[in-house]
């Protein structure tokens, strides 16, 4: 620890192959996960048939927060309140993963799909307001380069959802991936 997310993707890629599994697959990442699934797809290409960003982070993030960054990437860092006691969390070092898919091959000509909330991060207390719009405009803001990575990527809104759309809304999860497989499909 800290893993990075070139950590992540050769483990995904070597737990694929040790069960033998061949794609191309649909990857589908949900918040840093995105990231993972976004250097997955611009490492090994031929392997992707479609990436679906749920909710994702994008790697402009960093950027778009400026001097806010630290504090916001150190409330990352930590676990989630109800694995405090958990040994086993996982810490990923976000600064070098961002770093690793800038630095990796552009984004493949393959479909995508970009799913959003649309309501704002639960943030502690001691965040101040200004902070969480600040986040809130960053966040935003690199869903639309995450959509600009490929030309005519659908962008759908879980209206209602906070950042789990996958556990407020699975059914426009579904239909995401839904929809990544139909555009991928020969003759498109």
């Amino acid at each position: 620890m800290p893993r990075t997310a070139q950590d992540v993707v050769g483990d995904l890629h070597a737990l694929l192959d040790a069960a033998h599994l061949s794609g191309p697959f649909v990857l589908v990442g949900h918040s840093l996960g995105g990231l993972f699934a976004r250097l997955y797809a611009q490492t090994y290409p031929d392997e992707v048939r479609a990436v679906v960003f749920v909710d994702a982070f994008g790697v402009e993030i960093p950027s778009l927060m400026g001097s806010e960054w630290p504090a916001y990437r150190q409330q990352l860092d930590g676990p989630l309140p109800q694995f405090t006691d958990s040994p086993s969390f996982e810490v990923i070092d976000i600064d070098k993963s961002v770093e690793q898919v800038a630095a990796a091959a552009a984004f493949p000509p393959i479909p995508t799909v970009v799913l959003t909330r649309t309501e704002p991060f639960a943030l502690p207390p001691t965040v101040p307001a200004w902070q969480g719009a600040k986040l809130e405009q960053a966040w935003q803001d690199a869903t639309a380069d995450l959509v600009a990575l490929r030309p005519q990527t659908p962008h759908i809104s879980a209206t209602g959802s906070d950042h789990f759309v996958q556990i407020h809304q699975p059914d426009v999860v579904v239909a995401g991936v839904v929809l990544a497989v139909q555009r991928s499909a020969p003759n498109r």
